[in-house]
């Protein structure tokens, strides 16, 4: 196969620079610091074109006449003084414009001619061409530009990429955008200036260096980032989940020295693949689901062919600026990555025997071409035990993370037949029991509960299937709140140099609940004020909490916390202004009940007079972080008289207030399901 150097189309670059083109012409002459006379009349003899003179006349003649003019006074300073340059501005003679209209005739001309002939030879023309030529040619005129892009030229194209050895595009690029994005190599295809720019195999774009740092953005972020708040789309950006960004091209980079790589994302990628995902998950019917799993298979299925090409496109890229096979500097470069390729096909080729499938093997970061080096010194054998250790894990979370996407629609209708079995057991305890028992969500990850949900899809799952978890319920649910116990214990002891066994039972600590899976930083959802262990146990969310089902496998589960400093910071505030310790617990708060008032927060009492507002420490807790407050000096202990009034106007409103529920059976159980004291009373004396 014969490579093509890269570069502009000689007959192209010639017409576009050639001296008669009016403007150009003037253009180049000027940069020569050539004089360009005025309308004045030719003299017979100065020229063979139109009466104009030649450039050495004219130099000539100019230099003559300013030492003609020179006066005899004038010093040795002044002659030697250089004649100022001419304004750029300077009108053309009708001699100039004359030659400069009949060029775009006869240009204009050639392009009639050219569209007159049968399109049949035209085409066969095309494909002879290379798909440069041809991207240079759609520049030409409207008229070759409309041929040209046409849609029945699409074939055309495609006849002379493979004629000229160049790789076959990618989804979702057509010829031209194809070839432009290979051949325009003096202009960023980002902000379309004319610089230095090169393809990023990556996310495929042609961009300049600070296009590419512009646009890039590590994900997940953690915490806040000052640098990237002012962007338009910070939000989305914010809210990417961890699952997601395995639907996103990447970039990963290995730094030479620590080993650690860099991960990086398109940032338009991101927002165009959140939109999709954020309208997608919200539907919850089948065929919703059905169209959120074919998205899903479909963009890692772009993904890994994209990926598989890239060592194709790297090598044809190399090939092209290193076309020689006779310099030395062009046989090394080209020998080194015909051996870098070589070693790379023949990992995949080893990794293929041991049963690993390729759609696993091609979305390795460790089997990357840009971030594979070969090594001259060892054999394939050695490279392969080396290797083999540290490409294999990735390979197998690959590996499960497909077979859980796969599974998907399968494992949501084996949860809900677990839900069944599970609410069945539920039903035998009392509803204060049941209030505190965890989620069906969170038997997930046990052992026994996902065997049972990733077994093959022939199998049909019956209830019969969770017999024998039904009979291990108790344990499980104690194992769960073991589990939830230890989270907390450790989320707290991160924060924390005292170490406290049963952080959940002091006041000072709030938690929050966490909605991604991210390894030592969680991200806190908006239910963020959890004080005490019945608040955290009784509380679940069908939000976005994931944990590690298995390495590369997240999965959802309905707990996982972790301590939120700032409202424990501000409890920790609120306990010192009641005058209590800081190792008070949540039972001795709620029985001291302090009360606390906010000078800048009012509201309007039953006779209709604008009071402030008294705060429980829990609704306290809640009003700072709503408000964001941060001048403590507006919050003080509440008065005996403002505490009374308080109580009164709570005692009235909790009769009324639709949160009361009956402790012998489930029907008032549910929020939803929930009613005033008056109507629970009634139902209790009717049972």
């Amino acid at each position: 196969m014969v490579w093509p150097p890269l570069g502009f189309d000689i007959t192209y670059y010639q017409l576009a620079t050639s001296p008669e083109l009016g403007s150009t012409g003037s253009q180049a002459a000027e940069s020569q610091n050539q004089v360009v006379p005025s309308q004045s009349t030719p003299t017979a003899g100065e020229g063979s074109s139109g009466g104009r003179k030649s450039p050495a006349r004219r130099a000539a003649t100019s230099l003559g006449s300013k030492q003609t003019n020179t006066s005899p006074s004038a010093t040795s300073d002044e002659v030697a003084k250089p004649a100022a340059k001419r304004r750029k501005n300077r009108k053309w003679s009708a001699a100039m414009k004359q030659s400069a209209r009949l060029v775009q005739e006869s240009k204009e001309s050639l392009v009639r001619s050219f569209m007159q002939l049968p399109l049949d030879i035209v085409l066969e023309m095309f494909c002879h061409l290379h798909p440069r030529t041809l991207l240079a040619i759609s520049r030409t005129s409207k008229e070759l530009r409309a041929m040209v892009l046409s849609r029945r030229l699409a074939g055309v194209w495609s006849k002379s990429r493979e004629g000229s050895g160049v790789p076959e595009p990618p989804a979702g690029f057509s010829e031209p955008r194809w070839a432009s994005l290979l051949f325009d190599t003096r202009r960023c295809q980002v902000c379309w200036k004319f610089k230095n720019s090169e393809v990023d195999w990556y996310f495929l774009k042609r961009t300049c260096y600070d296009c590419l740092h512009r646009h890039t953005v590590c994900l997940p972020i953690l915490g806040h980032s000052q640098c990237l708040a002012s962007r338009p789309d910070y939000d989305m950006l914010k809210s990417v989940d961890i699952e997601i960004l395995e639907y996103i091209p990447r970039s990963v980079q290995f730094s030479n020295q620590n080993g650690v790589q860099q991960v990086t994302f398109w940032d338009e990628d991101v927002v165009a693949v959140v939109k999709v995902w954020q309208d997608l998950s919200g539907r919850t019917d089948i065929e919703g689901r059905e169209a959120f799993q074919a998205w899903k298979l479909q963009r890692r299925e772009t993904m890994r062919t994209n990926h598989n090409m890239m060592s194709t496109y790297h090598l044809w890229h190399i090939n092209c600026l290193y076309p020689s096979k006779r310099m030395l500097k062009h046989k090394k470069k080209r020998s080194y990555e015909e051996e870098r390729c070589r070693q790379l096909e023949e990992m995949k080729a080893r990794l293929r025997e041991v049963g690993y499938r390729p759609e696993d093997i091609e979305l390795s970061k460790f089997l990357d071409p840009n971030n594979w080096h070969p090594r001259a010194t060892m054999s394939d054998s050695d490279h392969w035990i080396q290797l083999r250790p540290i490409i294999e894990p990735d390979i197998r979370q690959l590996r499960d993370f497909r077979v859980a996407l796969e599974m998907e629609l399968v494992t949501h209708e084996r949860l809900l037949v677990l839900e069944g079995v599970y609410q069945e057991f539920l039903h035998t305890l009392p509803p204060s029991v049941q209030y505190h028992c965890p989620p069906a969500g969170s038997l997930r990850t046990e052992r026994e509960v996902a065997a049972i949900l990733e077994t093959p899809k022939n199998i049909t799952v019956a209830p019969s299937h969770f017999q024998p978890v039904a009979t291990k319920m108790q344990a499980f649910i104690d194992q769960a709140q073991d589990r939830l116990k230890q989270d907390l214990r450790s989320a707290a002891t991160l924060h924390s140099e005292l170490l406290v066994q049963e952080p959940w039972l002091l006041a000072r600590n709030v938690f929050g609940r966490c909605w991604q899976a991210i390894d030592g930083h969680p991200k806190i959802a908006k239910d963020r004020i959890l004080v005490g262990w019945d608040m955290i146990a009784t509380h679940s969310c069908k939000g976005h909490s994931k944990v590690w089902l298995r390495p590369g496998v997240p999965v959802p589960v309905p707990r996982s916390f972790k301590l939120n400093e700032k409202a424990s910071k501000d409890s920790q505030r609120l306990i010192a202004l009641a005058g209590m310790r800081n190792t008070v617990t949540v039972e001795t708060m709620d029985e001291r009940d302090p009360r606390f008032v906010c000078l800048g927060s009012r509201c309007t009492s039953m006779d209709a007079t604008e009071v402030l507002k008294v705060f429980t420490w829990r609704a306290a807790l809640v009003h700072l972080r709503e408000t964001d407050h941060g001048n403590w000096t507006s919050i003080r202990m509440a008065t005996q008289h403002e505490i009374k009034a308080a109580k009164r106007y709570e005692g009235a409103a909790r009769e009324k207030v639709k949160a009361w529920s009956c402790n012998h059976c489930s029907r008032y159980l549910d929020a939803s399901n929930a009613d005033t004291k008056e109507t629970v009373l009634a139902h209790l004396a009717n049972k």
